[in-house]
């Protein structure tokens, strides 16, 4: 799903190609293509051994795509995509870890009502981007806050601990 919306996104983007990213399916396939990325990470943590240093293996990578998107379009850099909450939650799971199944998906659902509301504020400037907490003119060629999505990364967790009964 996230190669052929990627595919798709590179050919409307680069070759104006008539794909609506707005609504309809491509803009579905995206959306349920990145959530299943994060909710399959948040599992992937109950299975690693040490998940600092995955997260640092993210981060740097996330990190680079930052840099080298900014010097591609200073407008709409990736200042938090979809690696820098990766990065981010694979740090958090030190806590994740002693949830119980109920309360990871507890946290992760106040953790996406939170987000969502966060995302209808409208802020005078970016400094808590990362949060969900932007401006209007705020824009980025990939974004997933902090909140709401490291929700669906907890969720992740939880059904890591329901189905594979790891902690």
């Amino acid at each position: 799903g996230m190669i052929v919306f990627h595919l798709v996104w590179d050919l409307k983007v680069f070759y104006d190609y008539p794909f609506d990213l707005e609504g309809g399916f491509y803009y579905w396939l995206g959306k349920v293509s990145g959530w299943t990325f994060i909710l399959i990470s948040g599992m992937s943590c109950a299975f690693s051994r040490n998940n600092v240093r995955r997260a640092v293996r993210v981060l740097a990578v996330a990190f680079g795509i930052s840099l080298v998107t900014y010097f591609y379009d200073a407008r709409n850099w990736i200042a938090f995509g979809i690696l820098h909450l990766l990065g981010w939650n694979m740090l958090f799971y030190r806590f994740y870890r002693f949830l119980s199944p109920f309360a990871a998906f507890w946290w992760g659902t106040l953790t996406i009502i939170i987000g969502e509301i966060f995302l209808r504020i409208p802020m005078g400037g970016d400094l808590l981007f990362f949060l969900g907490l932007r401006s209007q003119e705020y824009a980025s060629l990939d974004y997933f806050p902090l909140l709401p999505y490291s929700g669906i990364f907890l969720y992740g967790v939880a059904l890591a601990k329901i189905f594979y009964l790891a902690g």
